[in-house]
């Protein structure tokens, strides 16, 4: 059985609404005209707290992490997911990947990395042997660990975005759900003009 050990990814899907949808959403309510100005008219709404015309925007991610920060990140239920099942998926036909790469500000010797990605090897290996025994996948599954690699699409309304990433970029969060925050960030940031300068808190 093939295994690859990775690190996280986050890679923008598309979306649609930027700062001039946002803007004209909100100028229903006032009945004003555009100036021209759209992202600082968007970063008004936002200082003032006027989130609802961030509902008119829309992003959605392709990324790729452990089964741990899958679950922390599935708790934001605003969020639409489809997730990499465990179940149908086949990984005697695909490699069986691994997140086993420490992120940035998390302090793991070498040797504990290695010692992780030994585990993981065996656990492929105890997977390939139970299916082989007559095991279905459903029930094999059971001996992957949750070091397991997982595609994972998520997608939300930019008000979704913007409530959850401060969350998730505090000094308090996992070190690798940081980690992954910050690469949607990135990724947000490059699309959405303006809307995410200041999601980090900072």
């Amino acid at each position: 059985m093939e295994v690859e050990y990775i690190g996280q990814s986050a890679e923008y899907v598309g979306g649609y609404g930027g700062a001039e949808s946002v803007e004209s959403a909100a100028r229903v309510c006032t009945q004003t005209n555009s100036a021209g100005k759209a992202v600082e008219f968007v970063k008004g709404l936002l200082r003032r707290g006027h989130m609802s015309p961030l509902e008119f925007g829309y992003a959605d991610m392709l990324i790729e992490c452990d089964r741990g920060i899958q679950q922390e990140l599935t708790r934001h239920r605003h969020f639409s997911f489809n997730v990499e099942s465990t179940r149908y998926c086949d990984y005697r036909k695909k490699p069986l990947r691994f997140v086993t790469k420490p992120p940035k500000g998390m302090d793991v010797p070498p040797a504990c990395v290695s010692m992780l990605e030994a585990h993981c090897d065996r656990c492929a290996r105890e997977y390939a042997a139970l299916i082989e025994l007559g095991a279905p996948r459903d029930y094999a599954r059971k001996a992957l660990p949750l070091a397991t690699a997982s595609k994972m699409r998520m997608a939300g309304n930019l008000r979704t975005w913007l409530e959850m990433l401060p969350k998730r970029l505090s000094p308090t969060a996992h070190a690798e759900a940081r980690e992954m925050a910050g690469m949607m960030l990135g990724k947000l940031m490059s699309h959405f003009a303006g809307i995410f300068d200041d999601a980090d808190g900072e």
